[in-house]
């Protein structure tokens, strides 16, 4: 998860990045006091959600460059419906803001920890859900002999790499591919494959259970053998997609 702060006010930026490393530690926090700034990082990187106050300031020193800032991120095809908290000390603005730029909330300045709370779980899930959910849909053209197929990410449950070779399993068919650079290329198209060993990568959508040191695909499709480090990668794909995990929060070792 990757989130963005605008704001000129140094104190209230340290303390909303500061709450959210302490919703998700693994999450990336970027701090930007001018809009310039965070425009850059806004069309380099890949942004899970937004934080801002619309009187942030511009190059110039002058305020008001978060609402220009906002005008920019809504014209991004990417960011159309990605979330947007603001936060502000312009109490009159809020309903007004909300409507235009379709935000999931606001926070009122000073900020306060206990008020912030409901506002800042809704709006880290609903980034959160945007991020799964954008993941599930990614398409990826693969050549079929002479022709391309078109296939959903999705759809595949297992990518195993084999010598030079690359075995993809789907609900209802295998394929084998003569290199490796295919498989890759799939994983780096999304974020839901796990590595349980060396070799096979699990799309967890499809991980029915696991017991420390097989995991079971559901639906009968078999099992997958589980390193010490592909313990370590399920529980941590499992943290940072709030899952919740049996016991005290670990799997069985």
């Amino acid at each position: 998860m990757r989130f963005l702060i605008l704001d000129s006010e140094e104190k209230s930026n340290a303390q909303m990045k500061y709450w959210l490393k302490e919703m998700d530690d693994q999450a990336e926090v970027i701090s930007a006091c001018r809009v310039e700034d965070a425009l850059y990082n806004a069309v380099n990187q890949e942004m899970d959600g937004f934080i801002v106050d619309p009187a942030a300031r511009e190059k110039d020193g002058k305020e008001g460059g978060g609402l220009r800032f906002l005008s920019r991120i809504r014209m991004i095809r990417n960011y159309h419906f990605t979330g947007i908290l603001i936060m502000t000390r312009l109490e009159d603005a809020f309903s007004l803001l909300l409507n235009i730029f379709h935000c999931c909330g606001y926070l009122y300045k000073p900020l306060d920890r206990d008020g912030a709370s409901s506002c800042l779980d809704y709006f880290y899930d609903y980034a959160l859900f945007r991020r799964m959910e954008s993941r599930k849909k990614r398409m990826l053209y693969i050549k079929k002999g002479k022709g391309f197929e078109l296939i959903s990410l999705s759809s595949v449950i297992r990518i195993s790499f084999r010598s030079h070779e690359t075995e993809v399993l789907y609900p209802d068919k295998r394929d084998l591919f003569d290199s490796r650079n295919f498989g890759r290329q799939m994983l780096r198209e999304t974020d839901r494959f796990v590595f349980c060993n060396r070799s096979d990568a699990v799309n967890m959508d499809y991980m029915e259970s696991c017991d420390g040191r097989s995991l079971k695909l559901v639906g009968g499709m078999g099992s997958v053998d589980v390193t010490r480090a592909g313990r370590d990668s399920i529980r941590r794909y499992l943290r940072e997609s709030r899952y919740d995990l049996r016991d005290n929060g670990q799997l069985p070792e």
